[in-house]
This record gives C-alpha cells, sequence and structure tokens, in this order.
C-alpha cells in the first residue's frame, strides 16, 4: 500500500516484521502499511481469525474481533510487541521485540482490563457515552475511561451490532456512531451521556481536522476522505457531505435500520427530543464540559479529574480556509437548521440538570 504511518504503526510494523517468516499469514488494520515480506489481509471492521498466525491488533479496534476469540489469543499465543495503539501476537513462540516487561505490561492492561471487564466492574449499571466527533468527546472519555477500567469503545457500528456488549459486563461503553443500536439494551440504571457542539462549528472543525497534512488517508471514512479532498460547496452537494453537516441530529435521532434518506429532518429531531427528555439521558453543550464532568461525578460518585485538550485543531489550522469557510457558511446552516435546533434543546435540557 505504501504511505505515511505515524511512530506507533511504524513501530507495530517494525516489530511484526522481525518475526515474520515467508510462510506467516497476517491480519492488520487497513492503512498505509509498507509492504509485508507474507501473505496479509487487511480489516477495516469485524473479522475472523481464520487462518491467520500473525494478528496486528489495533487497540481502539479491539471490538472488531470477537471478545471470546481474543481471549483464546491473549492466553494462548505469544505477544511479540505492545505499544500505545498496537499489540502484535503471533501464534507460535517467537523473539519478542525489544521491550521492558515493565513497558509491556503497562501496554498490555487495557486490554487485560477490556477481558476481565465483569470482575473490575464498579457501577451498578452502565454508561453508555455516545462520542459525537469534533464536540470535546476524546477528551472526555479519557477521562471517564481513566476512572473507569472496566470499558469498552466502538468505533464501527457494525462491530456493535456483531460483538454487542453483555448486560452487565461495562461500566462504560463509547459509542462512535449514533444512539440507536444502543437503545434496547439499556436496562435501569443504565445512562446515556454525551456532548453536542455548536453545529456549524462543530461541522468547520470536522473540515479542518480531515485536511490535517500527517492524517493518513487510507484509514479515512468516505466522508473524511471527501472532506479532505473537496471544497465545502462541492461537499454539501453529496449525500455524505449532508449527512455530515446534521451529524449530531442523525446521531441522537436515526434509527440505524432505516436508510437515512428515508427519515425527515423533522422526525429525527422529534426522535432526539424525545431521548433527550428521558431521566436517564444525559447531554451537555461542549462549551459546558466543565459543569458537565462536575455533575458526571456527581452522579457516578468519582472525583473529577481534568479535562485534557486532546485531538483539537490548532487555530491556526483555520487560517488557511477562511475565505472558503465564510462564503459556505449560509449554504451549511441552511443545511443543519434542525440540528441547530436540537442545539438549543440539549443547551436548555442542560441548564435545568446543572445545580
Amino acid at each position: 500500500m505504501g504511505g505515511k504511518m505515524d511512530r506507533s504503526w511504524c513501530a507495530a510494523y517494525r516489530a511484526a516484521c522481525s518475526v515474520l517468516r515467508p510462510n506467516d499469514f497476517v491480519l492488520a488494520p487497513i492503512g498505509s502499511w509498507p509492504r509485508f515480506p507474507c501473505r496479509v489481509s487487511f480489516y477495516s471492521g469485524p473479522f475472523a481469525l481464520g487462518d491467520a498466525t500473525v494478528l496486528l491488533l489495533h487497540k481502539g479496534r479491539i471490538t472488531f474481533l470477537a471478545k471470546s476469540v481474543l481471549s483464546e489469543i491473549v492466553r494462548g499465543w505469544h505477544c511479540i510487541y505492545a505499544g500505545d495503539v498496537f499489540v502484535v501476537l503471533a501464534a507460535k513462540a517467537r523473539p519478542s521485540f525489544s521491550l521492558s516487561r515493565a513497558l509491556h505490561e503497562i501496554h498490555m492492561l487495557p486490554v487485560r482490563n477490556y477481558l476481565r471487564s465483569r470482575r473490575i466492574k464498579k457501577l451498578p449499571g452502565t454508561i453508555y457515552f455516545v462520542h459525537v466527533p469534533k464536540t470535546g468527546g476524546t477528551s472526555m472519555w479519557q477521562m471517564l475511561r481513566r476512572t473507569f477500567p472496566s470499558n469498552v469503545y466502538y468505533s464501527d457500528i457494525q462491530a456493535f451490532l456483531a460483538h454487542p456488549p453483555v448486560a452487565g459486563e461495562y461500566d462504560l461503553v463509547g459509542l462512535h456512531f449514533m444512539a440507536s443500536p444502543a437503545l434496547p439494551l439499556m436496562r435501569s440504571g443504565d445512562w446515556l451521556i454525551g456532548m453536542l457542539r455548536s453545529p456549524t462549528e462543530r461541522f468547520l472543525s470536522g473540515i479542518v481536522h480531515a485536511r490535517r497534512p500527517h492524517e493518513d488517508p487510507a484509514t479515512f471514512t468516505a466522508a473524511m476522505r471527501a472532506m479532505r479532498e473537496m471544497t465545502v460547496p462541492d461537499f454539501l452537494l453529496t449525500e455524505v457531505g449532508r449527512i455530515e453537516a446534521r451529524l449530531q441530529l442523525v446521531i441522537l435521532g436515526g434509527d440505524h435500520r432505516q436508510p437515512l434518506a428515508c427519515q425527515s429532518d423533522e422526525e429525527m429531531l422529534q426522535r432526539a427530543a424525545d431521548l433527550l427528555h428521558r431521566p436517564s439521558t444525559l447531554f451537555a453543550p461542549s462549551d459546558q464540559s466543565d459543569q458537565f464532568n462536575r455533575l458526571l461525578s456527581h452522579l457516578f460518585a468519582f472525583r473529577p479529574r481534568r479535562l485534557g485538550s486532546l485531538n483539537v485543531n490548532a487555530r491556526s489550522a483555520y487560517s488557511s480556509h477562511a475565505e472558503e469557510f465564510d462564503r459556505a457558511r449560509p449554504a451549511i446552516e441552511r443545511e443543519n437548521s434542525h440540528e441547530q435546533r436540537l442545539y438549543e434543546v440539549v443547551r436548555a435540557s442542560f441548564a435545568e440538570r446543572v445545580p
């Protein structure tokens, strides 16, 4: 495939290649990898192990593999390398890539916690955290996952549908897609939480994020590639562009069982508003994340941690797009008018919850 990889991907590639044999079969996430010296298959969603002999497991995509299968792999396979992002495992014993044992165990801890999630659970219920892109959700998620080690994050709706969380298995479940598939799983004592952002600013932030030069487009969704390659007005004329401009409305009010083209904005707004008025649903405006943090600490009895600034676009990154963005604002705001109404509902409902 070839191309640019960040340091974590490069480290995993070097670790795997240090022990690969010509008859190996590698499973790796799709990306701009250099050539592997053996057979390889790339996963972009749920996958089966098949006859693979080496697995490059991206920890952010741990749910792509059935949990029972991963448990057998961790128990029976040899760990070659564990880093911030990847764990590299081989079916047969190989020399470990140079790494101190203590550092290895630190990097393996999220995987071990995932596999023993029920044993380390603290809360009587489960918090379902809806991570809407470019709303400050990464910072909030990282704070919550450090507080509740019994957690799982689903970056892909197909992984959630293929390997859904079992009731009572986690304190914290992250969802990087629409909320509707989680709703039938929720029981008494469970919560649905998240943050929304001023719609036009969220949309433009997503454009800037997709255009960051160091990002690897091979790992992008179709929408992110279009945001990177097209002007904003042209992007808004596409189906993925219209969805991106109304993404918060889709995430809270969309029904994953129906094509989005069959769901009107008014219908989605009504479903989202009904959801927000449930006693066990709590969403906050992203500019009130500190108040949200304090409220969550009170609800779930933990000491609030300071929220970091993670995955944030630099202010200077907007300057080269300023003229394009200014011209596009009227079209964006026509497209996201129902989402603007939803955002006002979130602001009002959160104001009622804040002491």
